[in-house]
This record gives C-alpha cells, sequence and structure tokens, in this order.
C-alpha cells in the first residue's frame, strides 16, 4: 500500500511539475509570436519571459494536472495591435501555433523515452509518460473554440462584433462547464484515446 501510494504521490508531483512547464512554453511562445507580428503588449506585460509567474493561471494549472486540460493567463492585445494587413492571418497563427509547438514537445519527449536503456532510472520513465500524458491532451483540447481555451480566439475573428461581446460574455460560464466536466471525469476517455493512441505510435 505504501508502495502504491509513494507512486501515486510522485505521478501527481510529476504531473504537476509537467503542467508548470507545458504552460509556460505554451503561453510564452503565444506571446512570442504575438510580438513577432507586431503586438507589444506581451513586452509590456512582461510574457516574453519563461519565468511561470508570468504565465500561470491557478484553475488553469489545477485542472492541467489533473486531467490535461488547462490554459494560462490570458494574452493582452486584439486584431488592431498586429502590423499586417491581414489581422486575423496573424491572429490565427498567434493561437494555433503554440499547441502545435507543445504537439511536437510531446513527440521528441517521445523519442527520447523510446531510446532509454534499460537500465535508465525508473523515475526518469515515470516522468516522460507524465510529461506526455499531459502534453498531448493540452494540445488537443486548445484546439475546442471554447473561452478560455486558444481555438476560441480563433473563432472570434470570424464572428460580427456584436456577436464577440456575447461570445466573451460567456467565457466564466465556460470555465465552470470545464471545470464540471473535467471533476466528473468527463474526460478521461477522450483523454485515454489521445494518449494511448500518440503510445502506439511512438512509443512501442
Amino acid at each position: 500500500m505504501n508502495n502504491i501510494n509513494s507512486i501515486y504521490g510522485l505521478s501527481i508531483i510529476f504531473r504537476l511539475i509537467s503542467a508548470v512547464i507545458i504552460i509556460t512554453i505554451h503561453e510564452y511562445i503565444k506571446a512570442l509570436v504575438s510580438h513577432i507580428l507586431g503586438n507589444d503588449i506581451p513586452r509590456r506585460d512582461n510574457r516574453l519571459s519563461l519565468n511561470p509567474a508570468n504565465h500561470i493561471e491557478p484553475i488553469g494549472l489545477v485542472l492541467c494536472t489533473i486531467s490535461g486540460l488547462g490554459w494560462g493567463k490570458p494574452l493582452r492585445g486584439s486584431t488592431i495591435y498586429y502590423k499586417a494587413k491581414n489581422k486575423k492571418r496573424d491572429i490565427c497563427l498567434t493561437y494555433i501555433l503554440p499547441p502545435l509547438v507543445i504537439i511536437l514537445i510531446a513527440a521528441l519527449a517521445a523519442f527520447g523515452y523510446s531510446l532509454l536503456p534499460d537500465n535508465a532510472p525508473a523515475l526518469l520513465r515515470v516522468f516522460l509518460l507524465q510529461f506526455i500524458g499531459v502534453c498531448l491532451p493540452f494540445a488537443v483540447f486548445n484546439f475546442i473554440p471554447v473561452p478560455p481555451l486558444d481555438a476560441s480566439r480563433v473563432i472570434v475573428c470570424f464572428l460580427a462584433p456584436n456577436q464577440v461581446m456575447q461570445y466573451y460574455n460567456m467565457e466564466k460560464l465556460f470555465q465552470i462547464i470545464l471545470i464540471i466536466v473535467v471533476s466528473f471525469g468527463l474526460l478521461n476517455g477522450l483523454n485515454d484515446f489521445i494518449v494511448n493512441g500518440f503510445f502506439s505510435v511512438f512509443i512501442k
């Protein structure tokens, strides 16, 4: 029983560490892309940093640790801050590239795991598995167009002004729904499908 409790405790700690790393990288990439495309707000908000304190949002971190579904602090800015004529394209790049980077990181972690020798430390194996298990759902769920997830910022580019306000007015409601969904384990099946499918491809 003590061994089981120890393994469970380590898994939670590793998932928490993974969530902090993933959210920080994700939010940093988002801020960097936005900055490169002309939005100077991330620099003024100290978001061009790998300091987790500048990116972590408590509720998003807890949910990410539990289920992989999570988010960081909102990135300030709108289409008016981007310099290019195609501002909708820039918004799409800002919010679509970060989850793709997280998927790439998961693939690299899986490749690293596959190269581990048989005598590799068990803790390293457990950490990499938990890291990948947080990376993938986090990236995939952020393609769901529900506030405050990334894809919701893309959707608003194609809504009428009055629809945008209605959409964002429902953000708190959407957050509550997401918390309930995670709390009752309603995403566990989808989470397992994503992770197991990825493992079957990258980790034999």
